[in-house]
């Protein structure tokens, strides 16, 4: 996976966490709502027996049910995806442990090259670019995985 398919994951998350976020508020400040409603009502029905307060009443119980139920899909859909940065974020430490391996093994060429001075000079600059194009992408994985921390706790503070 590349590391701009990474980052443009990695955003698409944060708006989803965003509003998966704004989403919940709604939701727990409706359910403060019904449950204020529903206990209103509760109280009203005691005192006088009405259909027309029983019906509202369970429009109320029904209402909150649903808010409390899309409650849980949101928070189904931020455990997601958490999962989905998880693995996003494994595929880029791997990604740069393989880097790391490969600007090692550039670096202990270069030296080999350095020590052996008969015609090597042709390959010296490509393989310091090589090395140094690993190291502007361990650079782009580095901040890959900080923007994935970063969005991983904006989900982790989704509250659900």
């Amino acid at each position: 996976m590349r590391i701009e398919d990474v980052e443009q994951r990695r955003e698409a998350q944060e708006k989803e966490a965003e509003s998966i976020s704004q989403e919940v508020k709604e939701h727990q400040e409706r359910v403060s709502q019904l449950e204020q409603s529903v206990q209103q009502l509760q109280e009203a029905a005691s005192s006088v027996e009405s259909d027309e307060l029983n019906q509202a009443l369970q429009e109320a119980q029904q209402a909150r049910q649903d808010t409390e139920r899309r409650v849980g899909e949101l928070r189904q859909e931020r455990d997601e995806l958490l999962k989905e940065n998880e693995q996003l974020t494994q595929q880029v430490q791997q990604s740069l442990e393989k880097k790391q391996q490969a600007q090692q093994m550039t670096n202990q060429m270069l030296e080999g090259f350095r020590s052996n001075r008969d015609g090597s000079d042709m390959a010296n600059p490509a393989i310091q670019r090589m090395g140094q194009a690993l190291e502007k992408d361990k650079q782009r994985s580095d901040q890959a995985l900080q923007s994935l921390n970063e969005a991983r706790q904006r989900l982790e503070n989704v509250g659900l």
